[in-house]
């Protein structure tokens, strides 16, 4: 994970001057959608068809990051295909399940959620390229986490019981996922 944002950095930091000055814009990417939650990225686009972003994220229990890239065509409703992948911080869920349903479930396994992910998702940019966008996005996320609480969880559920759990659980899932954003250039 660690190479993958440093090599999103060095990718918006080592952009050739020539390509900035003919096609380049640095803007700022705000969008809603899964897994990422909420996220604020910097977004730089070294030549009219690709994008680079990084920024952070939250899942409303927890801080994130995450990087990737657009291939898109720079039209005023043009097609578009996203590849990211972001890492979110330990957070309580539990206090994400009381705004959802309004009432508190205090489940432990919901204590401390973290996870990573990787997106790959398409779609359309609407807008002015130079200046702003709407970017709508559908596509599939692989999730990976690990539980944290499992054997305690389990022996709570079934006092008495002779079923064990000796070790936390990895997880892993394919789903789709959806986004959608607006972007703003300011160069």
């Amino acid at each position: 994970m660690k190479s993958a944002i440093t090599a999103l950095v060095a990718a918006l930091v080592l952009v050739p001057a020539a390509a900035r000055a003919e096609h380049g814009y640095v803007g700022l990417g705000l969008d809603a959608g899964g897994p990422q939650g909420l996220g604020a990225s910097v977004v730089v686009r070294p030549v009219s068809w690709l994008r680079l972003h990084g920024g952070a994220t939250t899942d409303l229990a927890a801080p994130g990051v995450r990087g990737g890239f657009t291939l898109a065509v720079p039209w005023y409703i043009g097609p578009a295909l996203t590849a990211e992948a972001g890492y979110q911080w330990p957070g309580n869920f539990n206090h994400l399940a009381r705004l959802v349903t309004g009432n508190d479930p205090h489940i432990s396994l919901l204590d401390h959620v973290g996870y990573r992910y990787a997106s790959l998702q398409a779609g359309l940019d609407l807008g002015w390229p130079r200046w702003f966008q709407l970017t709508l996005r559908a596509g599939y996320s692989a999730i990976a986490a690990e539980t944290s609480g499992l054997p305690a969880y389990v022996a709570s559920q079934a006092p008495g019981s002779t079923v064990r759990v000796g070790r936390e659980a990895s997880v892993r899932v394919l789903t789709p996922s959806a986004s959608v954003g607006l972007l703003f250039y300011v160069r």
